[in-house]
């Protein structure tokens, strides 16, 4: 019988065909049309490549790029589906920078979880009809509309609490555009929610506008609500067994509710990259199989019907743990794999990985957008790729050692795996992360989550035992949280990763698996060449094959020539796999230099006056890659009712800034400037400290309360910060091209209390090559003639007027930028920082009078969003987020 060679694709067909599948859906969620075209063409060619070098069957090449095609079809024509119905209104508040609000009445069924936090509810409602402004009557439709209910009293409290998902509601509200990305690479809530198929937010004032009563019993939506409803209750057990600072920890191990675990334990837990373990997956379906398994074999049950109720269990833990991408991977691969093995045709698992993706692709295509998705399916892969091909690198220790190898090796395989992926989207990593993992991963996951799965069980039967069961799983929580804390306070540890692009994505996982593969070859060259020479120096050993002429061997021809004799025929020998694995390291290496020094390469230098709504931040890049942040924007505090306290309330440093500098690359920072002391200014800055180091910070010497050191300033102390009060001809020369010069205040204010402190602003001067940005703070009209006098009295290098750019001050009030202020300084350019539809009026139609009367251009942060200014020695680029 004659065999026929096959190619390394022909091996795994499925997973191979799998993987142009989730490249055809992942091209058309992320790629124009002509992008994924592109993409399919040059697969189609690489395929015929293959096919033609023998490497691959001419139908399976077919077959792949017919996974793609299909992929992609299927995600545009989910595209085209979920298009708005309300079109028409859809275009006409895209095209406009500050798209128009509309009054609407809409019904349909709440089909999400109903979130109550504080004072604000939110929930999805699949409307099937809509009334909106002055029409007489109510339009059919098919629109899932994003609910945000703002509770009025706190007697709304009770209502909302009733409110389920599967109940028909009735509501009246507000329908607006999910707001675009402020800053550029900045959170896309608009793109997040259209992922999800979602366009509108509809914002409702109070309880009463929304009117609910119970839907068909039997509708999906009215299922889901009943396992809902299932796991608050078995929920409220941890509730009831566990202190209050662990249950929703317990909740969010045990459930996967993650809605009342606490968002300050989440942050450490995050820190060290160990979010994962409050995540349900794969590790909590092994579980639980395990444990259902184990009992259903104290029963005596065969084999056969043990697999068949384990299949059964499947789906409605799934159900009950949220149905989240993770689980759901899981899940689908348990549910393949039991059927698989009753069948007695078990493979491995890369095949049910495979299986699974293209599977809950098909009845999801838009799951390719998230990032629990994307980790799980990558994670997973490289573990069933990479474990043993790590583990054939070592020598099998004993039995007794066997488990921390293999843990050790597992975790290693995971972070290095994960490593892209994690930086891309989080740009941070813990340099304890590996320990952490190592440590705390096994210990929490069979023997807490267990535990408090136990006690979640036993609290209705036997609650004595539960108790006892949580008080000492309760006690082994306070030692981890203490460990995490201890761990995640060595900031040193914590490194900073720019957003990679894709090609360095592809290029380190093709560099990774290459150095794995080529070091398993020379672990194999190895060990042959040892046992050549056992063999020589056996006198009676024989070769087991003989030997042939190497110029005339071919793979293809003796497939079942060893190792050995290949060695001794010269088709393999020791320094090519070495040589390669060397290469590999090397590249791999250089890859990761290139991803912590981003930017290495360029030499412009760069100032971002950032969107932070009502506030200021401008992050300045120097020419030798210095940075220089002035302010960080702040959430303004208001004194709330209790009931009406949020467990996370937004606060811009950490939800927006501090995430937008760590994806720029933002590792450190070289100097911090705080302008003054108002919260509009310094709010966000707390964050910044917590998260990235800080060489040195300039403030305006002084303080606002008397006695009373700002927070701010004293966590600088702490953290050895050194602290320098402004006045007026200072100056910091970072590099040949720059210079930044203090204009005002005019003398120290040593830490004297001053209330008012937008007058005494730090008022800058910062040259780049050969261009000026004056940048004013809050400055107002009323010292603005001071600093002109001030600035004729300082040496400058030059008198820098007319500049090109003018950072206007006070976020463009009426009491600012006069016109004497203007008629000095001639800005080519003004920026207006201020937020969307501020209370205050900013900026003022006067001072946009002004500017347009002296030729200024002015553009704001509230139309345009961040503005970027690139600077080289030749010119200089102004660059608008949005707008013209």
């Amino acid at each position: 019988m004659r065999l026929e060679a096959r190619g390394w694709l022909d091996g795994r067909p499925l997973v191979w065909t799998a993987v142009c599948f989730v490249a055809g859906s992942s091209a058309a969620a992320y790629w124009s049309p002509g992008g994924m075209l592109a993409a399919g063409l040059g697969l189609g060619l690489l395929l015929a490549a293959i096919a033609l070098a023998g490497q691959a069957r001419p139908g399976l090449a077919a077959a792949c790029l017919a996974a793609y095609a299909l992929a992609a079809g299927e995600r545009l024509w989910a595209d085209a589906r979920s298009q708005t119905a309300l079109s028409a209104l859809y275009a006409a508040a895209e095209a406009q920078l500050e798209p128009p609000e509309l009054r609407v009445e809409a019904a349909g069924i709440v089909v999400s979880p109903v979130e109550l936090d504080g004072d604000l509810v939110q929930l999805r409602v699949e409307a099937h009809s809509l009334r909106a402004g002055d029409a007489q009557q109510a339009e059919p439709l098919r629109e899932t509309l994003l609910v945000r209910v703002k509770l009025l009293h706190e007697q709304e409290l009770a209502a909302a609490k009733a409110w389920r998902r599967g109940d028909s509601v009735r509501l009246r509200g507000t329908l607006e555009l999910p707001a675009p990305p402020a800053n550029r690479g900045g959170f896309d809530y608009r793109r997040y929610l259209r992922s999800q198929g979602i366009t509108w937010l509809l914002q409702v004032q109070g309880a009463g506008a929304l009117q609910a009563a119970p839907g068909k019993n039997h509708s999906a939506a009215a299922l889901l609500g009943r396992m809902d409803a299932a796991r608050a209750q078995l929920g409220s057990a941890l509730t009831r067994m566990y202190p209050a600072d662990q249950a929703g920890y317990m909740q969010a191990l045990v459930l996967g509710n993650q809605d009342e675990t606490d968002p300050e334990l989440y942050r450490r837990f995050a820190r060290l990259g160990l979010t994962h373990i409050m995540a349900v997956s794969g590790m909590h379906v092994a579980v639980m199989l395990g444990l259902l398994g184990f009992s259903l074999r104290q029963l005596r049950l065969t084999k056969e019907r043990i697999l068949l109720l384990l299949m059964f269990a499947v789906p409605p833990y799934v159900l009950l743990t949220g149905a989240s991408p993770s689980i759901l991977r899981a899940g689908l691969m348990a549910l393949l794999g039991l059927a698989a093995a009753r069948a007695g045709k078990l493979k491995d698992g890369l095949h049910l990985l495979a299986a699974s993706a293209v599977l809950l692709l098909l009845w999801n295509p838009r799951l390719i957008e998230s990032v629990s998705f994307q980790l799980s399916y990558i994670v997973t892969a490289g573990l069933i790729l990479g474990v043993p091909a790590v583990n054939r690198l070592f020598s099998r220790p004993r039995s007794r050692l066997r488990f921390v190898q293999d843990a050790v090796v597992v975790t290693f395989v995971a972070q290095a795996i994960s490593f892209p992926v994690t930086i891309y989207y989080f740009n941070q990593i813990h340099l304890l992360s590996l320990p952490a993992n190592l440590l705390l991963v096994p210990f929490i996951s069979f023997l807490i989550m267990p535990a408090g799965a136990a006690v979640m069980l036993l609290e209705p039967v036997w609650p004595s035992a539960a108790q006892l069961l949580a008080n000492w799983s309760a006690e082994a929580n306070v030692w981890t949280f203490r460990l995490i804390e201890w761990m995640g306070e060595w900031s040193d540890g914590s490194t900073i990763w720019a957003t990679p692009s894709l090609w360095w994505i592809v290029s380190y996982y093709a560099v990774l698996f290459g150095l794995l593969h080529s070091l398993g070859r020379w672990r194999s060259c190895k060990q042959a060449a040892a046992e050549e020479t056992r063999f020589s120096e056996n006198e009676d050993t024989q070769p087991l094959l003989p030997l042939k002429d190497s110029s005339t061997y071919s793979p293809s021809a003796a497939p079942a020539m060893s190792v050995l004799t290949r060695i001794r025929n010269g088709v393999y020998s020791l320094p090519g796999p070495l040589t390669r694995s060397v290469l590999a390291a090397s590249a791999l290496l250089l890859l990761l230099l290139h991803a912590s020094q981003s930017g290495w390469y360029d030499r412009a230098a760069y100032v971002q006056l950032l969107n932070v709504g009502q506030g200021d931040s401008i992050l300045i890049r120097t020419p030798s890659g210095q940075t220089i942040l002035i302010d960080g924007g702040g959430t303004m505090q208001f004194k709330r009712e209790a009931w009406r306290q949020r467990r996370d309330p937004y606060e811009i440093g950490r939800k927006m800034l501090v995430p937008l500098l760590m994806k720029r690359g933002v590792s450190e920072i070289d100097l911090l400037v705080v302008t003054h002391l108002d919260q509009d200014h310094i709010g966000g800055l707390e964050a910044v400290l917590d998260g990235i180091p800080v060489k040195r910070l300039l403030w305006n010497g002084s303080l606002k309360e008397a006695g009373d050191t700002p927070l701010l300033l004293q966590n600088a102390l702490n953290k050895g910060i050194p602290l320098y009060g402004t006045e007026a001809g200072m100056s910091w020369q970072p590099d040949v091209s720059t210079r930044l010069d203090v204009l005002w205040p005019t003398k120290h204010n040593d830490m004297q209390p001053i209330q008012e402190q937008n007058e005494q602003s730090v008022v800058l001067l910062l040259t780049l090559f050969n261009r000026s940005f004056l940048l004013a703070g809050d400055l107002g009209s009323v010292s603005e003639s001071a600093v002109i006098e001030t600035v004729k009295s300082l040496a400058l290098p030059a008198q820098n007027t007319p500049i090109d750019v003018l950072k206007v001050g006070h976020h463009g009030s009426k009491n600012s930028t006069s016109a004497a202020w203007l008629a000095y300084w001639k800005p080519t350019v003004s920026v207006l920082s201020a937020g969307i539809d501020n209370l205050y009026g900013h900026p003022s139609d006067d001072v946009l009078m002004r500017l347009k009367q002296f030729g200024s251009r002015a553009v704001r942060t509230d139309l345009n969003g961040e503005v970027e200014f690139r600077v080289t020695r030749q010119n200089m680029d102004m660059r608008l987020l949005r707008g013209n």
